[in-house]
C-alpha cells in the first residue's frame, strides 16, 4: 500500500534559498513479505506541482530504472567492483558495459543474460552470433 502527500514549500528569498523549490512531497510505502511488514518513507523536492498519481508514477519509474539497468550492470557486469578511476576510463568502460548489455538484450534466445555473456566468452562463434543481432 502507498500513500502520498504534496505540500507547497514557502521559502524566504536570499542567499540560502533553494533554487526553484516550490513543493515537497512525501511517499509512504508499506510492504508485507512472508508475514514481515516494512514501512518506508521517501521525500522529494519538486520544482512544479504534480498530481498525486503523477508523483506515484515517477517514484515507481525510478525503481524500474534501478532494477532494469543498474542492478543488471552491477550483478551481470560487476560494475561496482571496477577499479578504473583515471581520466576517462570509468566513462569509457561504462559505455562498453551498456553496449554489451544491449547486445545481450538483442539476442532472441530465451536464456539468461549471464549465460549469453559466458557463452560469448567461451565461443568465438557465439560472440559473432551475438554481434549480428545488433541493429
Amino acid at each position: 500500500m502507498r500513500r502520498c502527500f504534496i505540500n507547497p514549500f514557502k521559502q524566504t528569498p536570499g542567499e540560502n534559498a533553494l533554487v526553484d523549490l516550490k513543493f515537497v512531497a512525501r511517499v509512504e510505502a508499506w510492504r508485507t513479505i512472508d508475514g514481515k511488514s516494512t514501512h518506508k518513507v521517501k521525500n522529494y523536492a519538486l520544482s512544479k506541482r504534480l498530481t498525486l498519481d503523477a508523483l506515484m508514477e515517477i517514484a515507481r519509474q525510478h525503481w524500474l530504472v534501478e532494477n532494469k539497468l543498474h542492478w543488471q550492470l552491477d550483478v551481470l557486469m560487476a560494475e561496482d567492483e571496477t577499479r578504473s578511476r583515471k581520466n576517462n576510463a570509468p566513462a569509457n568502460l561504462g559505455i562498453l558495459r551498456r553496449l554489451a548489455l544491449n547486445t545481450y538484450r538483442a539476442d532472441p534466445r530465451k536464456i539468461p543474460m549471464s549465460h549469453k555473456r559466458l557463452d560469448a566468452g567461451w565461443s568465438p562463434l557465439s560472440f559473432l552470433t551475438l554481434l549480428t543481432h545488433m541493429r
